[in-house]
């Protein structure tokens, strides 16, 4: 499933850029708006049933932790990070539909897997085999290959280049939105009603913050360059 939202979001953006037809910001809203539209009246649904059914307890277990006011605000800073993260990276990477194709996006994509590895090394503490950062350094070489190719090609017209460093943006952001995703629930104290509460809390602050973000922004741009900032 999620990788069909992924196909239809590219393929449609790729679409709106034939057209001029930039609606970046407002593109992330409605996706961030369908999501929490499902998931968030799914964990209300949850906690009226745990309500009604005499479950009591917070949102975080408490069976070999004492959560405290400390690390409640700990993981609510988690998870504004972890939406900041993700809102920022989807609409990084609807922009690089503006100025590249799809298929060059989804290569250029591949750059999360070292960025998660990097980050996971040096904040999560975790250790890689030497497969891992052979499989790393050849996933480089490659997209080393694909921007070089764009550098050289790149005459007066830098739309490719400009492209390129979105997605590479846009990587880096979504490397961090998933490590951030790793240490709200593996590392910290659980969640009670694990990915459901987990959906539900990121995809309404995920909606929250590109929702302010579209309103001090235009909300498209009919242009054939398209460098509004929506």
């Amino acid at each position: 499933r999620k990788h069909s939202c992924i196909a239809g979001t590219g393929v449609f953006s790729q679409l709106l850029a034939e057209m001029n037809l930039n609606t970046s910001l407002l593109q992330t809203a409605v996706s961030y708006a369908m999501l929490c539209s499902i998931y968030l009246p799914s964990y209300f649904v949850l906690l009226y049933r745990q309500k009604t059914q005499g479950i009591e307890g917070d949102d975080l277990l408490k069976s070999e932790e004492i959560v405290t006011t400390k690390t409640r605000i700990r993981i609510w800073l988690l998870f504004l990070l972890n939406a900041l993260a993700d809102v920022e990276a989807n609409w990084l990477v609807i922009m690089a539909y503006q100025y590249t194709s799809i298929s060059h996006i989804l290569l250029l994509d591949c750059l999360t897997i070292p960025c998660v590895m990097i980050i996971m090394v040096f904040w999560l503490k975790i250790k890689f085999s030497k497969w891992n950062l052979i499989g790393v350094a050849l996933c480089l070489i490659g997209l080393s290959i694909l921007v070089s190719t764009d550098l050289k090609s790149a005459s007066d017209d830098n739309s490719s280049l400009k492209g390129d460093i979105y997605c590479f943006c846009s990587a880096t952001l979504y490397a961090l939105s998933n490590c951030t995703q790793m240490k709200i629930l593996v590392k910290e104290p659980k969640l009670k009603n694990g990915s459901i509460e987990y959906v539900a809390k990121m995809t309404t602050l995920c909606f929250i913050i590109i929702t302010i973000q579209l309103s001090i922004s235009e909300n498209f741009t009919l242009c054939p360059g398209c460098d509004s900032i929506a």
